[in-house]
């Protein structure tokens, strides 16, 4: 038993580096049963619906879990407090996510409606917790809501400028000064 659990982790790891490699399109079935070592029956096996079912996989293991991120906001006292801990607890994972949420944007628009849809619902579950932590520090839920979707953003467009764009590389605005400097204007 453990060796087809085993073998279905291989599969759903080597799977996600191809996607990351060679984009989701671009990547088949036999590329990874061969890269896994594997036959296409033998990975069929695990996953019967094959690579649609196979991405579902990834995106349930490998894609960026923010729940450590919301983790380390509970016991805020303060609203700056929270936008801190929130861009701290997200620079330390952005070493690890980046790539894989460049990944998610750039082959976004090739993922079939099932797929999308799973994206939609966890950005959404992040955003509702994310704005219930906030709620106590705001005067109602609708901006609560409306500074959660603001964090968010602020967090991605920070991550597409500075990394993807490696605007770091000619200006030093690390993610924790910016959500500092926000949480300050904010509190």
């Amino acid at each position: 038993m453990s060796d087809r659990i085993n073998r279905k982790d291989l599969i759903v790891e080597v799977a996600s580096e191809l996607f990351l490699q060679q984009g989701y399109e671009a990547t088949s079935i036999r590329q990874i049963a061969d890269e896994v070592g594997v036959t296409e029956a033998a990975l069929y096996y695990h996953f019967k619906e094959g690579k649609r079912q196979l991405l579902q996989a990834v995106f349930a293991c490998q894609m960026p879990n923010f729940k450590q991120v919301l983790e380390d906001c509970h016991g805020s006292q303060s609203l700056a407090e929270l936008i801190q801990r929130y861009g701290q607890a997200v620079a330390l994972i952005a070493p690890h996510t980046a790539p894989r949420l460049r990944w998610l944007i750039s082959e976004y628009p090739n993922f079939a409606q099932d797929a999308k849809d799973f994206i939609h619902k966890k950005q959404v579950a992040f955003h509702d917790e994310l704005a219930d932590l906030i709620e106590p520090f705001v005067v109602d839920a609708a901006t609560a809501d409306a500074l959660a979707w603001t964090l968010n953003c602020v967090t991605v467009g920070h991550s597409q400028l500075f990394d993807s764009l490696e605007l770091q590389a000619i200006v030093d605005m690390p993610l924790k000064t910016l959500m500092d400097t926000l949480g300050k204007r904010l509190d």
